[in-house]
């Protein structure tokens, strides 16, 4: 990266660094989660898991670094420091990033205990002794009262027979939050009056805010430059997050009173069954009843503001990428047209005072062209 001179150089080979994560590494992630969790029920070599892992961590931050460039790479409006976030930001942030987590780790334990803890005895049949007597003794010369002792933590296998449907369910509504979340971000970043040069300058920072923006989109504050930015960001986030805690609570409520599932009676799964759900669960409510506060006190600063309750919003989101709208929100305003700011990057190379003795009369023009930078495109 420091041999390339031109920034649109720079970009472009950013850009290019998401197709081994995306040929390569994401086909070798499906092939080791498939083999590991799928079908042999997380019983694999401890390597594969890690090595599962290490591809996934890679695949994701290199193409969404990919994604982040090539969408911002035409938005070089000139940047401003950004505020740090709240402190009441950075606690909705870690109970969001923890509550996936959990609910992930969930999914986990489910597709990895299907038909664990369902291996019960046939039922009882007494084959000396008097039928029911606590001293009857079957085949296996076990008693009716160890017999029933020993079944009686085990699960189901209506219990069991549930834990596909529910991993099915869980991972599509997991996939459906991130994608929502991808596109919520993307969506900002599209927005000339929300995206500046910095995003795709410092394309591995903008890219692991974009990875947080997956649990929690109220991280994409650090993108904004506004307040009515920082407003509209939480607005939608929102939206989406009350929607993923509503689907969450169904699920934890379907598995506590529908099925019963005893996940304390499960063994040999990924996770401790018991506590991630008992976990999971806790976490899912307190994310949503804080959603539900923050929603409010949201909508009632809304409200309050006469800027926004007035005039039009500035963010209008399209489900359809590369559409017209999604065209018109990358459109330069005609001020940033007229000047030129839109074209010329806003960071430069600066020259110490001994680079600038050391380099004759006769370059003076190169470093100068240096020196202002090189127009996009």
């Amino acid at each position: 990266m420091l041999a390339v001179d031109r920034q649109a150089d720079a970009k472009l080979i950013r850009q290019l660094g998401g197709l081994p994560a995306l040929l390569v590494n994401f086909p070798l992630f499906l092939i080791f989660f498939f083999g590991l969790f799928i079908f042999n029920g997380g019983s694999s070599e401890p390597f594969v898991f890690f090595f599962s892992i290490v591809l996934a961590i890679h695949t994701v931050i290199w193409g969404i670094r990919a994604m982040v460039v090539g969408v911002t790479k035409r938005m070089v409006r000139p940047s401003e420091p950004a505020p740090p976030l709240a402190c009441g930001d950075k606690a909705m942030i870690f109970v969001s990033v923890l509550q996936v987590i959990l609910f992930t780790m969930l999914a986990l334990v489910c597709i990895t205990g299907k038909g664990k803890g369902s291996k019960c005895k046939l039922p009882f049949e007494a084959t000396s002794g008097e039928l029911g007597s606590p001293w009857a003794v079957d085949d296996d010369n076990m008693t009716m009262t160890a017999y029933n002792d020993a079944c009686e933590t085990v699960l189901t296998e209506a219990m069991t027979g549930s834990m596909v449907p529910y991993f099915l369910f869980m991972a599509f509504i997991l996939a459906m939050y991130g994608v929502a979340n991808l596109g919520v971000s993307f969506s900002f970043l599209n927005h000339f009056e929300f995206s500046h040069a910095d995003i795709s300058d410092y394309s591995f920072r903008s890219a692991t805010i974009v990875i947080f923006a997956i649990f929690e989109p109220t991280v994409l504050k650090k993108f904004a430059q506004t307040d009515g930015a920082e407003q509209e960001v939480k607005r939608a986030s929102m939206f989406v997050s009350l929607f993923w805690l509503g689907a969450v609570l169904i699920v934890h409520v379907a598995q506590t009173f529908l099925t019963r599932i005893d996940f304390g009676a499960l063994e040999g799964t990924i996770f401790d069954a018991g506590p991630t759900a008992a976990f999971a669960f806790i976490f899912a409510v307190i994310a949503a009843i804080a959603k539900l506060l923050m929603f409010t006190v949201l909508q009632t600063t809304r409200k309050n503001n006469t800027v926004i309750q007035d005039g039009e919003t500035e963010f209008h989101h399209t489900l359809f990428c590369c559409g017209s709208q999604w065209a018109k929100n990358r459109q330069v305003p005609p001020e940033f047209a007229a000047t030129g700011a839109a074209a010329t990057p806003t960071r430069r190379r600066t020259w110490t005072h001994d680079e600038s003795e050391a380099v004759d009369v006769g370059n003076g023009a190169c470093r100068d062209m240096y020196a202002e930078g090189y127009p996009e495109g």
